[in-house]
């Protein structure tokens, strides 16, 4: 793996280990949170990014997940409309007056 892009949260349904716990009647279990990690892998385009569950980062790269648990906020997933550098922002900024961004891409790289 060469970097975790980004995560989300998935909801795991735990089903009965027998069919009498499933006819009991008793209700069922909620859903168990757990994190997955989209991921670069090492020598691959990111075309084969996949998503990974924490469990299987956090046998086979504990120190680079340990990393992003320390750099980036665990509570909620980052959100994908988010700018990316500043260059999305200002185009964010701009929005429908995109003729006014081109004439600014053309006075700063053209002249």
């Amino acid at each position: 793996m060469q970097k975790i892009l980004t995560w989300r949260w998935i909801e795991k349904k735990e089903e009965p280990k027998n069919e009498e716990a499933s006819t009991s009647g008793k209700p069922a279990r909620k859903p168990q949170r757990q994190r997955e990690y989209f991921v670069k892998w090492f020598e691959k385009s990111y075309w084969h990014c996949s998503w990974v569950s924490e469990l299987q980062l956090d046998v086979f790269h504990p120190l680079m997940i340990r990393n992003y648990m320390r750099k980036y906020d665990m509570d909620e997933p980052p959100r994908l409309e988010d700018p990316l550098d500043e260059m999305d922002a200002r185009r964010k900024r701009m929005g429908a007056n995109s003729k006014a961004y081109e004439n600014n891409m053309e006075e700063r790289f053209y002249r």
